[in-house]
């Protein structure tokens, strides 16, 4: 299955889901890998085959899958050269540190 055929599984999948009015929740990489853990109680959708890390030397830009933990792109990226802003605890998903979560650095609130 390619990346674009999974794409287009996923959407489908999430049509299914609001057809039914069902609950669900997407997961990165990184935690709640535990039974009974997810933020719903519904169907929770794991990101885990975007798992590749792609490197354009070209124009020197990075392609992260949002299934990924943060120390599975630097231990990726390492042998390169490369580096890439990214979470300071490495088992924190890609996803959820792009999108905000995890905690601020302290001197960032101000205090």
């Amino acid at each position: 299955m390619t990346l674009a055929d999974f794409f287009l599984f996923f959407i489908v999948q999430l049509k299914i889901l609001r057809a039914c009015r069902t609950p669900f929740a997407v997961k990165g990489g990184g935690h709640t890998t535990n039974p009974g853990f997810s933020s719903t109680s519904g169907v929770q959708i794991a990101l885990s085959r975007f798992n590749s890390t792609k490197l354009n030397p070209t124009d020197g830009t990075v392609e992260i899958g949002p299934g990924l933990t943060w120390v599975q792109v630097y231990e990726t990226l390492g042998p390169t050269g490369v580096s890439v802003i990214g979470g300071r605890v490495p088992s924190v998903g890609v996803a959820g540190m792009t999108l905000g979560g995890g905690r601020r650095l302290p001197w960032s609130e101000g205090s």
